[in-house]
């Protein structure tokens, strides 16, 4: 048993050693180093361009996100409704011309790099179908269609953890490139 402990030691001794080192690293240079100036150039220039649009993306992201912060008290009043058509004409009237709003200015956000494009489709998709959700609902209500009001309760739930996911997403990004994201 003792001597299956010590070759387990050498052997995790022998491998982080390895680790550490690249098959194709001359002994002399030090350790990370790319021996290749023109990639390492065009990566640079890569990063570089990803954190600018990264930077840009964020910058137009917390215009159309910050007013929607009214939400919560709009959602609390919607709540408070003493009638259908009541909340029916608070959603309408208020809450969807913001949601729709902010849409329309995400719709429009175009990210240049992959990066990027590849957290906004997704929290995009999120939010068309939160605002389906939200229209979805104000019909459903309007027609008395409880079936209606579980399926558009679906998208509107759904839209919460998909925003926490865009949230971490963007924020790991930021981390990545070294950007500050507030």
């Amino acid at each position: 048993m003792k001597k299956i402990v010590a070759v387990v030691a050498v052997l995790v001794g022998i491998l982080s050693v390895m680790g550490g080192c690249k098959k194709d690293q001359p002994k002399d240079q030090p350790k990370g180093q790319v021996t290749n100036q023109a990639a390492d150039q065009a990566t640079v220039q890569v990063n570089d361009q990803a954190r600018e649009d990264l930077v840009k993306y964020i910058g137009s992201v917390n215009k159309v996100i910050k007013p929607l912060a009214v939400t919560d008290k709009l959602t609390e009043d919607l709540a408070k409704a003493k009638t259908a058509k009541a909340y029916v004409a608070k959603l309408r009237n208020e809450l969807l011309p913001l949601v729709t709003g902010a849409l329309t200015q995400l719709e429009a956000i175009k990210p240049a790099s992959k990066e990027v494009q590849d957290i906004h489709g997704p929290y995009l998709a999120s939010f068309k179908n939160y605002a389906a959700g939200l229209k979805g609902m104000a019909d459903a209500v309007e027609k008395n269609d409880d079936k209606s009001v579980g399926a558009a309760e679906v998208n509107i739930n759904a839209f919460k953890p998909a925003h926490a996911k865009f949230i971490n997403d963007s924020n790991e990004l930021a981390r990545k490139y070294n950007v500050k994201t507030e």
